[in-house]
């Protein structure tokens, strides 16, 4: 998904009170006016009698880069909701596991990823936006990309709205003021690193899986820096695992082993 523009909300991908599924999927070089250069997800405002609706995407295996946003989130914005009966408000949900957010740009907050609430209106119940990241990068990502001054979270903002992050890592973002290069706001963390360790972030490249990727340099403080409970048989381990491999493989080192090992047999015959 890539090269699109939207002159209100979501550049790449707009869920307005619906469902999506993104797997092993590249959303680059889009743009919004307004919120979500990528992706946009937010709820129906509810009226009385109606079924809350809140707009929903899972992202699996996949890459945001290089899309921009006139307000907030340069990759990923959600929106909360609100219900006009003040009951059974819903708000914009997304979930990203084993996915890289980087080089993404937004005029004012979140320059990754940004998670917001409605304003109420009167007696008008609200619900904030949810974003989880589970074994993902944030990075490269920057706020304020029109440096006036207006905007904080390099790499995300929960602004009101409500953030998650299991084994993920937010480093090395930009915000001019540097009042909030990574993070603003107040995100709930499981075993993730935040602020530090970007250093050890090779560039985002093709490492052999489905999208471009930045691969973890020797040293990174990533490294066996995971929850040890973590059951080998966890999908989101697996998924891990799985992504591991295919950048390991495209090293080449694989391939090597093959051709010396196994399609040239004559290292038996010099066996004693």
């Amino acid at each position: 998904i890539t090269n699109n523009v939207s002159q209100r909300n979501g550049g790449g991908v707009h869920v307005f009170f619906g469902f999506a599924t993104i797997r092993d999927s590249i959303i680059s070089e889009n743009s919004a006016t307004r919120s979500g250069g990528g992706i946009f997800a937010e709820a129906r405002f509810k009226v009385a009698g109606e079924d809350a609706d809140g707009g929903r995407v899972k992202i699996y295996g996949s890459t945001l880069d290089n899309n921009y946003a006139g307000l907030q989130g340069g990759a990923v914005a959600a929106a909360g909701g609100q219900s006009t009966n003040a009951v059974g408000a819903l708000g914009g949900e997304v979930t990203l596991t084993s996915s890289t957010i980087s080089g993404n740009r937004a005029a004012v907050d979140g320059g990754g990823i940004f998670a917001g609430r409605p304003i109420a209106f009167g007696t008008a119940e609200t619900q904030p936006a949810f974003v989880t990241a589970a074994h993902s990068t944030v990075t490269d990502n920057s706020a304020d990309s029109d440096q006036n001054g207006s905007g904080i979270g390099g790499g995300i903002h929960a602004d009101g709205g409500t953030i998650a992050l299991d084994h993920t890592i937010i480093a090395g973002n930009y915000d001019p003021s540097g009042v909030a290069r990574d993070v603003a706001g107040i995100v709930n963390s499981n075993f993730s690193l935040i602020g530090f360790g970007a250093e050890f972030l090779a560039p985002l490249t093709d490492n052999g899986g489905p999208t471009l990727t930045h691969a973890l340099l020797p040293g990174s403080p990533a490294v066996d820096a995971g929850d040890p409970a973590l059951p080998p048989g966890d999908p989101q381990f697996r998924s891990l695992v799985d992504n591991f491999l295919a950048a390991f493989e495209g090293t080449g080192l694989l391939e090597q082993v093959r051709k010396k090992w196994l399609d040239d047999s004559s290292w038996l015959a010099a066996l004693p």
